[in-house]
Parts: C-alpha cells; sequence; structure tokens
C-alpha cells in the first residue's frame, strides 16, 4: 500500500473509528484531552498533553484567565478550561 493508499486508510479509520486517534482519549469528534502548562514565556505557555505526552506552544490569549505553572487543562471542542 503506498502513501496515499495509507492515509486514505487513516482517515476512513477514524471516520469508522476503527483506528485509535492520534492522542489517546480523545477523537475530532468532542472528547476532551487534559493538558498540564509546564512553563510559561512571554504570551505563550508550553503545555503537555498528558496521554500521549507532546508539548505545544499555545498564546496565553487561549487560556483560561489566571492560568499558572502546574494548572491542569481540559481541551475540548478546540476550547481550554481550567480542570
Amino acid at each position: 500500500m503506498g502513501a496515499p493508499e495509507q492515509a486514505r486508510g487513516d482517515v476512513q479509520g477514524l471516520i469508522n473509528n476503527t483506528n485509535p486517534p492520534l492522542a489517546s482519549g480523545a477523537d475530532f469528534l468532542g472528547e476532551f484531552m487534559l493538558c498540564t502548562v509546564i512553563d510559561i514565556r512571554g504570551d505563550y505557555a508550553v503545555i503537555r498533553y498528558d496521554a500521549s505526552g507532546i508539548e505545544s506552544d499555545v498564546a496565553i490569549a487561549l487560556l483560561p484567565f489566571g492560568i499558572d505553572v502546574g494548572d491542569k487543562l481540559i481541551f475540548e471542542n478546540y476550547e481550554f478550561s481550567k480542570a
């Protein structure tokens, strides 16, 4: 199976819910991901998604007011809220 066929299979698997999502415990249909603020650098916070360990820089403006290092967040429906 070539790359285009593999990509189509991955997308079809998500549609049919037969392949696990990229971060366990979450998919693109409304489930949530837990994450932790691990650093704040100027206008950005570094968050780590608990299930996958992936770190990401997120603009502070997109996060709840008053977050601090160590806070747990919930990412659901493309929004962050305090856990």
